[in-house]
């Protein structure tokens, strides 16, 4: 999924379904017209826009048959924006 940014986003992922959860933070900054891409989620993402350029992703790992802390989050920063992936170890 690739979101188009023109100013800040709080983003929240799901990452799986309930049980055993882990938070994931993370902040930065995205200049205006850059993207932020989120891959491999298996939930809802919510993302809401404002002026400036300040990022913040806030991802719950859940899962019912599976340990949250077996998913890894990569942040990857790069001149067109940011990309945060979930990658099972």
């Amino acid at each position: 999924m690739r979101i188009e940014m023109v100013g800040a986003a709080i983003l929240a992922a799901a990452l799986a379904t309930p049980a055993t959860a882990e938070e994931f933070h993370w902040q930065g900054k995205v200049a205006p017209g850059g993207a932020v891409e989120i891959k491999g989620v298996n939930g809802g993402i919510t993302a809401t826009g404002s002026s400036g350029s300040e990022v913040e992703v806030v991802a719950l790992k859940k899962g019912r048959k599976s340990d949250p802390t077996q998913v890894k989050i990569d942040v990857v920063e790069h001149p067109g924006g940011v990309t945060i992936c979930a990658v099972s170890s």
